[in-house]
């Protein structure tokens, strides 16, 4: 199925570039200015150096193991093609497209996925760092805190649009559903925000 796009000779692409930029821009400033007021506690974070600093190293380092495996070894290394939908800018057209190997990883999901596991990746090795005795950088402690941040945004934004716009929309129009079921799409779609939530209400991030 082939879907034509006019854009009435506007292409205003760069409109949506400049909001993101701002957005970001905004979202830095904001953090910045108000950190002194809402610093995170290391040892919320990441434990007091005992048996709590282990456990949540243990269970952030197994996040993050699961989040590039799910990458490497069941997208961009899987030889089955994944069918997605596809805007092509040159052709002014909206077609199924059989992406393979880094293709596969062009989409809002799939960035969601790569931030959960660098926010685990990160934190999980600074609360191991913390178990060993090690002194942390106040610099990375707030890059993790940043990084948490934005995937547990991501991931809520992920699980409601494929629940409540994209299974309907295919739903209704006909289009297969088997392939949102396959196990690195449960990842990125449902897994990833059970994680985050667990580790914020459990494990503690601040």
């Amino acid at each position: 199925m082939v879907r034509k796009i006019d854009l009435g000779g506007h292409d205003r692409s760069h409109i949506s570039l400049s909001l993101v930029f701002l957005v970001l821009l905004g979202s830095t400033l904001f953090y910045v200015l108000n950190i002194q007021y809402n610093s995170p506690s290391l040892q919320d974070i990441h434990g007091n150096g005992g048996m709590e600093s282990w456990l949540k190293s243990t269970f952030r380092l197994c996040s993050a193991y699961l989040a590039f495996h799910t990458v490497l070894f069941w997208m961009v290394f899987n030889p089955e093609p994944a069918t997605m939908v596809v805007l092509f800018r040159e052709e002014l057209e909206v077609k199924e497209h059989d992406a393979i190997g880094i293709q596969k990883i062009g989409t809002f999901s799939a960035w969601t996925l790569i931030v959960f596991g660098s926010s685990m990746l990160l934190n999980g090795t600074l609360s191991l760092s913390v178990a060993l005795g090690y002194e942390i950088p106040n610099s990375l402690l707030l890059i993790g805190v940043s990084l948490f941040a934005a995937g547990f945004g991501a991931a809520c934004i992920t699980s409601v649009v494929v629940r409540h716009l994209i299974i309907p929309m295919k739903i209704r129009n006909g289009h297969e559903l088997h392939h949102l079921f396959k196990p690195h799409e449960q990842v990125m779609h449902n897994l990833v925000l059970i994680l985050f939530s667990l580790i914020y209400y459990t494990v503690g991030l601040g």
